[in-house]
């Protein structure tokens, strides 16, 4: 998603990178050498290679898969033509996509296509805040005062978020409404490994 001479961020999608990536860019003393969206690790790194430099540490934002669902739902669903369906049907669809291509890819396939694993920094969504702080604070400290990070994540809250059928902003209502016994089943069936990992529960 953005490469620069000091960090890569990844972005795997609905995890409030969006506002960083568009902010990141701007940071003076930051170089930047590649800022596509959804950018794999492989080439971020490769693209610093081509540019003199040696590959940086690279970090990402994870999310509870069963609120990341929710979420990209009412995104797919509100600012994309491919879906009108119920929450129920697009998991449906997304249990039945092979790969990452198009619009129902599952977070497991996400996080694998674009190398996540490599990244040496996670924070959490639920935890966004402090550690984007934290992260910044690591990789950039010469740059970046938590102050101004605090200040910037504060002015940007609910950038790019999306709204329910209630018009509230997703992360503002409880996600579990929307699953029934068997549809939390399939999350797990979908990310039972990132699940485990990072220790989320339904």
């Amino acid at each position: 998603m953005l490469a620069t001479d000091r960090f890569l961020l990844i972005s795997v999608g609905r995890t409030g990178t969006g506002v960083l990536h568009k902010w990141l860019q701007e940071v003076p003393g930051l170089r930047v050498i590649s800022n596509l969206p959804h950018e794999r690790y492989d080439v971020m790194a490769a693209k610093c290679i081509g540019a003199g430099l040696a590959v940086p540490p690279a970090w990402t934002i994870i999310r509870n898969p069963w609120d990341y669902y929710v979420d990209k739902y009412f995104w797919e669903r509100d600012k994309g033509p491919c879906f009108q369906g119920s929450f129920r049907e697009f998991l449906q669809k997304t249990r039945e996509q092979p790969t990452v291509e198009g619009y129902f890819y599952s977070l497991t396939q996400k996080w694998d296509d674009l190398g996540a694993d490599l990244c040496t920094e996670v924070g959490r969504f639920e935890n966004y805040d402090w550690d984007v702080i934290r992260i910044l604070r690591t990789l950039v400290p010469d740059l970046l005062s938590e102050g101004h990070i605090g200040w910037v994540i504060s002015m940007n809250r609910g950038y790019g978020e999306s709204l329910t059928d209630e018009g509230k902003v997703q992360w503002q209502v409880d996600y579990r409404r929307y699953y029934d016994d068997e549809t939390r089943a399939w999350v797990r069936e979908l990310d039972g490994e990132l699940i485990e990992r990072f220790g989320y529960v339904d």
